[in-house]
């Protein structure tokens, strides 16, 4: 009989095992199957959103180096002497910052004549190279006619270990709707900036490729140096063969989305391996693995000394289980013991709560990430693009948020003979600041729409900061409020109209009058008149307008708070002495340039201490009488 009895007991131990390992099997089964599925989607998600970006801002950069090229072949035909070519080519490549070398040569015949060059020296001195070396890479250039002449555009990597990083571009240019190549502009652009967007995505490896498959760019900038071919594997042999110009797929072991940006068959790739992607619901499994063998070894133990009494409390200990392996994440098991039973049915109920708690906050967290991605790209539309050549003026900007979104905003709209620039800063940063910088944009273009179609409809500053102070106010209840500043700069005399809202003045760099290539103190002049009150504070703001002027060469400078209050590791302050510093050191350079000078002066002041606010900068210059004339 007491055979019996033991054979009986392990019987029904060997059963309820069974089951709590059964019951276990289908909630990780059906949990890890759920958290994979949505993990997949946020991973393609993810992906396709980063290449997007990443190919946005590689076109940006692309296009504006392609104009300059083509400024290049324009100057090349013109009835000038070869020295006042080659000056004016050197300008139009000066200007460019991303252009490191640059060769125009005339087709005649099947065989090129070079009729200009230019090269970066400084650039090329900091990578111990000269001109010569730019000019051994560009007569190197495999871009033969036969490609031009099909293609118009040809890229190739022109990086060599222990050189500068360095993207080589033919560019075709024909005379009207000749069928015969005239001039073939070719140039090495940088490509540190470029490296260093493609190596701030911290988990996935991004690269771009032209359309043979050669990395021109890559996470890993050493694999771009020796010259590196993904054209002979399988996911780049699908995208380049796909009809597609953008898409997410599988290939081996890794996800790979990619984006074909449009340019000269060039295509950004993002790719991030399985393993690390569900990295996630791997530790999940273990995790739940690990809780319910405890589970397991627990009721086993218990049931050795307490059999009879645990049939009862396993039975819905069990039922509970299969509760949760459907999904059903709100089973509680009721037994009122104070014994191992008891604590192991609480143990379990506390491990369903966790569970849908973590399950919880991991379907928000990918959700707000997202949902913050979202806002931060639907923010970056807010921006004009690039630089800008309106009539007369150059305009070039720069920003930089603190954080995934800014609070700082800043735009151009052309009516008539009128530039009118824009440019604020709502309280703090973040989503909050986002948003109101969401309604100054909504605002002006609203406004700039009933001028188009209302001719009468009145668009001066006063006016814009009226309506601006309305949408604000309500937008922020009083509560978020925001600086502003506008001026309506005349296209043909210069005269500008310009109204304040507490915001920053602007600087005006008077380089018709400079001697040099620096400012002196009495060519820097800061807008003196007393600005009006924020915008969002009250309705019954007036704003006042003034006037000021720019001659040709003059510049007008304008930015946001961010950019002088930002400190370095020490905690000192930039300071608007610093700035109006380097402002005078630079404030003779074109548009872009300037820009350039201005930021990398802030930045490297603040490098080693992230910036606490954002930072925003507008240069809009008038350019000389000849080059007026030419615009």
């Amino acid at each position: 009989m007491p055979l019996r009895r033991l054979s009986l007991r392990y019987k029904f131990l060997a059963i309820v095992a069974l089951l709590l390992i059964a019951a276990t099997g289908a909630y990780l089964g059906l949990a890890v199957r759920l958290f994979n599925a949505d993990k997949t989607a946020y991973i393609y998600d993810t992906n396709a959103a980063l290449v997007d970006a990443l190919g946005g801002e590689t076109a940006t950069g692309l296009v504006s180096s392609l104009k300059t090229m083509r400024l290049a072949a324009l100057e090349a035909t013109g009835d000038v002497s070869p020295a006042a070519r080659q000056a004016a080519i050197e300008a139009l490549a000066r200007d460019d910052d991303e252009i490191v070398a640059l060769r125009v040569a005339a087709v005649e015949g099947g065989t090129t004549a070079v009729v200009a060059a230019y090269a970066n020296a400084p650039y090329l001195s900091g990578y111990e190279r000269d001109a010569g070396y730019a000019d051994l890479l560009l007569t190197g250039l495999g871009a033969p006619l036969g490609v031009l002449a099909r293609d118009g555009l040809f890229f190739q990597n022109a990086a060599r270990e222990a050189g500068p990083p360095l993207l080589a571009a033919a560019l075709a240019v024909r005379a009207g709707d000749e069928a015969e190549i005239r001039f073939v502009v070719s140039a090495l652009l940088r490509q540190d900036r470029r490296a260093g967007v493609f190596q701030r995505a911290s988990h996935y490896q991004t690269a771009l490729i032209d359309g043979r498959g050669n990395l021109l760019a890559h996470t890993d900038p050493a694999r771009v140096a020796r010259r590196e071919s993904l054209g002979e594997t399988d996911a780049v042999r699908k995208i380049l063969a796909s009809p597609l110009a953008k898409g997410v797929l599988e290939s081996g072991e890794t996800i790979v989305a990619y984006k074909k940006i449009g340019i000269g068959g060039l295509a950004v790739l993002s790719e991030i391996p399985k393993a690390e992607a569900f990295l996630a619901s791997r530790r999940l499994v273990e995790r739940s693995v690990q809780l319910a063998l405890l589970v397991l070894c627990a009721s086993v133990m218990v049931s050795i000394v307490f059999s009879r009494r645990l049939t009862a409390a396993l039975g819905r200990l069990y039922q509970g289980t299969l509760a949760i392996a459907n999904g059903d994440f709100n089973v509680e098991v009721s037994v009122q013991t104070e014994d191992e039973v008891g604590a192991l049915s609480a143990s379990f109920n506390r491990m369903g709560r966790e569970i849908k708690r973590l399950l919880a906050e991991t379907a928000d967290k990918a959700r707000m990430e997202k949902e913050l991605e979202t806002a931060q790209l639907v923010q970056d539309n807010f921006f004009p693009g690039g630089e800008q050549l309106v009539g007369p003026y150059e305009v070039s900007s720069f920003f930089k948020p603190a954080s995934e979104c800014g609070g700082d905003w800043w735009g151009s709209l052309r009516h008539g003979d009128e530039l009118i620039v824009l440019i604020g800063d709502a309280t703090g940063h973040g989503v909050p600041a986002a948003l109101i910088t969401a309604a100054a944009h909504s605002c002006a273009m609203t406004l700039s729409y009933l001028r188009e179609n209302l001719p009468h409809f009145p668009l001066s500053p006063a006016s814009i900061l009226a309506s601006m102070n309305a949408a604000i106010y309500h937008a922020g209840r009083g509560q978020v409020k925001m600086t502003f500043f506008v001026a309506a700069l005349d296209l043909k005399t210069g005269r500008m109209r310009y109204a304040n809202a507490s915001h920053e003045m602007p600087f005006i760099c008077r380089a018709s009058r400079a001697a040099g290539d620096a400012l002196a103190k009495d060519q820097l002049d800061a807008l003196a008149t007393r600005p009006d009150g924020c915008l969002g504070e009250s309705l019954a703001t007036v704003f006042c307008e003034h006037e000021a002027a720019l001659d040709p060469r003059d510049a007008l400078v304008l930015y946001t708070d961010g950019i002088v209050e930002c400190r370095n590791a020490g905690d000192e302050e930039y300071g608007e002495r610093r700035f109006a510093r380097n402002l005078a050191k630079s404030g003779t350079l074109a548009a872009g340039a300037l820009r350039t000078a201005l930021v990398d002066g802030a930045l490297a002041f603040f490098a080693a201490r992230p910036p606490e606010d954002d930072i925003t900068l507008v240069v809009v210059r008038r350019v000389a009488a000849g080059a007026e004339q030419a615009a």
